[in-house]
């Protein structure tokens, strides 16, 4: 993570909770570098904060959290069900396991598995490609028009309270 990348971060987690106050919590996958600094700022913000982990021994966990739960590798299904709680998903920079987890999600939105809640894809530069292949499969008819109203790909964190605001319909 670049420091441009891991201001970005600081500063999104630093003005979600500033807009939601208390209530909101922080919840990753135990990661040390996005996950991490992002539970880190969001604890010195004073934000619940948790982590499913996965036992892994190529990722050691975040320690620090205030709550947590460990998945077995091949469980991995059952860990991400345990994001289902959350009101809105932020994705941010990742690998193949970022990657999972957007399939995952789309396809529980799509499925009325998962309520119509806000997806941020959180990266100026990153997720570009993505959001052309989204655009792609809504004008060919394979994914449906209405996902795109709760998709935003944006590195500005202003930009994203004010979708928060929107789409959770928050004056």
């Amino acid at each position: 993570m670049s420091a441009e990348e891991r201001r970005n971060i600081t500063a999104l987690v630093e003005r979600m909770t500033q807009f939601f106050g208390p209530n909101v919590g922080i919840l990753t996958g135990g990661g040390e570098g996005v996950m991490g600094l992002a539970a880190d700022v969001g604890r010195s913000n004073n934000c619940l904060t948790g982590a499913a982990y996965l036992e892994l021994e190529a990722q050691p966990p975040k320690v620090g959290v205030d709550f947590f739960n460990t998945f077995q590798e091949r469980k991995r299904h059952n860990r991400q069900k345990w994001f289902q709680v959350a009101d809105f998903c932020i994705l941010s920079l990742g690998g193949a396991g970022t990657m999972e987890e957007i399939g995952i999600e789309l396809c529980n939105l799509k499925l009325g598995i998962r309520p119509r809640v806000p997806y941020v894809f959180f990266h100026p530069k990153y997720f570009k490609n993505l959001q052309s292949q989204f655009k792609l499969m809504i004008k060919k008819d394979r994914m449906p028009d209405w996902i795109d109203e709760y998709l935003l790909f944006s590195g500005d964190p202003a930009e994203i309270i004010e979708f928060y605001r929107k789409k959770l319909q928050i004056l």
